[in-house]
């Protein structure tokens, strides 16, 4: 990487140009590891040297992108409730720089790759999660695992915080509760005239009363 960044900037390559163009260089079968990583994605060089630097500490990069460290990583996050939103982004993030390598590689299939994600959620938030989706897809056949976009949408949208909806109160409830002064009202009105009545003389003696 020093050799080629001294020829690339002899030759006057913007950092934009080191990364497009760095990929030629590379061994075939080397060529999705570096493309998948996040500096590559965004093109910015310097994050993209640091990239390389951590995913090559080993000189194997079987040894970086395999089943194994997958499913270690799940086992890791399923020991954690998640938070809030940032916590679901962060998860999939991870898990995904792991996952797409392999299964772009055939290593995984995008069926192991739905059950590890979905393992990696905590077994309460997993339960929440599985009501949500059941409602959502009811016909999904039972012991065959959500699709991991399904899973994400379902929990961002939980783990959001807002559940501002929650605190309103129904339209009806208004209305019941007009409707319930409005019966008090007529109520008391009734009871009145009943009250003045019963003070009224009878009627003869009105009559008597009058001539």
């Amino acid at each position: 990487m020093e050799e080629y960044k001294e020829l690339a900037d002899n030759c006057r390559l913007s950092n934009l140009q080191k990364v497009e163009m760095v990929i030629r260089y590379v061994d075939c079968s080397q060529c999705h590891i570096w493309q998948s990583l996040p500096g590559y994605t965004n093109r910015n060089w310097d994050n993209f040297c640091n990239d390389l630097c951590e995913e090559y500490v080993s000189p194997s990069a079987e040894n970086q992108f395999s089943r194994q460290k997958l499913v270690e990583f799940a086992n890791k996050y399923t020991r954690r409730h998640m938070n809030d939103e940032t916590d679901v982004i962060n998860y999939q993030c991870q898990f995904n720089n792991l996952a797409k390598v392999l299964v772009k590689s055939g290593r995984v299939t995008k069926r192991e790759r739905n059950t590890t994600f979905w393992h990696g959620f905590h077994p309460n938030d997993q339960k929440v999660l599985h009501k949500c989706l059941i409602a959502k897809h009811p016909d999904q056949p039972r012991g065959q695992v959500f699709d991991l976009k399904d899973v994400l949408t379902t929990a961002r949208a939980i783990f959001s915080g807002d559940d501002d909806f929650l605190l309103q109160k129904l339209p009806f409830q208004h209305s019941e509760s007009a409707r319930a002064r409005e019966q008090r009202m007529e109520c008391s009105l009734h009871n009145q005239r009943e009250s003045d009545h019963d003070k009224l003389p009878p009627r003869c003696e009105r009559t008597h009363d009058t001539s």
